[in-house]
């Protein structure tokens, strides 16, 4: 028989325990290369759309924006039946933004914070 086929005290092992063995030596290494290409890869398209959203955000969804962010949350309050800077869970679950957190007058800040911050993250 080969000699892969013992172990060091020499009791055999059938192709079963190879294969296993194979299993457990593979995923001791890892697909480390895999792994890496396909994390920098997800940040590079995460990246893009930061940088995106760090351009566009203000004239789409600005203060002064087509459709601004302080009137959509307003209609989001109006729905729930909240008063100014008033969360509750069921809102937040609902419809899960930072902006229910910011001020209505930091809108714009607060794009550009969230768009650099997460431009900062995916490096």
């Amino acid at each position: 028989l080969p000699p892969h086929y013992f172990i060091q005290s020499n009791l055999r092992m059938s192709k079963k325990d190879d294969k296993q063995d194979f299993i457990n030596r593979t995923e001791l290494r890892g697909f480390w290369l895999t792994r890496i290409v396909f994390l920098r890869s997800l940040a590079f398209i995460y990246c893009i759309g930061f940088a995106v959203s760090l351009f566009q955000n203000k004239a789409l969804i600005g203060s002064n924006g087509i459709l601004p962010i302080p009137a959509y949350m307003e209609q989001l309050r109006n729905h729930f039946n909240l008063k100014a800077e008033e969360v509750t869970t069921r809102s937040f679950m609902a419809v899960p933004t930072l902006f229910w957190f910011v001020v209505e007058k930091h809108t714009d800040t607060a794009l550009a914070l969230i768009s650099t911050s997460g431009l900062k993250y995916t490096n």
